[in-house]
């Protein structure tokens, strides 16, 4: 993996339009699997989880799997995962 490419994906947020999730995955693990393809370290991510989780308001489904989710919680779902590291910049 190229340096680079690396740097990139840390200030990447991305939600596609189309919901490709792992529907074996819980909502944690896919969180924590996105937050690793980041690059992110996993203390870094535990709490950067915590706080997504409560800002899309799906603290309570974390150890549901994603094939279960309604359509509206598999967006939000995405869009933690699109939050993960910041990507804005913003702190």
């Amino acid at each position: 993996m190229s340096e680079m490419g690396a740097e990139f994906r840390k200030i990447l947020g991305f939600m596609p339009q189309q919901q490709g999730l792992y529907p074996n995955f819980t909502l944690e693990r896919f969180l924590y699997y996105m937050a690793a393809l980041k690059g992110m370290k996993k203390s870094e991510a535990k709490e950067n989880i915590k706080c997504l989780l409560k800002l899309v308001n799906l603290t309570d489904s974390t150890s549901k799997r994603l094939g279960g989710f309604s359509g509206v919680m598999k967006q939000r779902a995405l869009i933690a995962q699109a939050m993960l590291g910041n990507p804005t910049g913003n702190d």
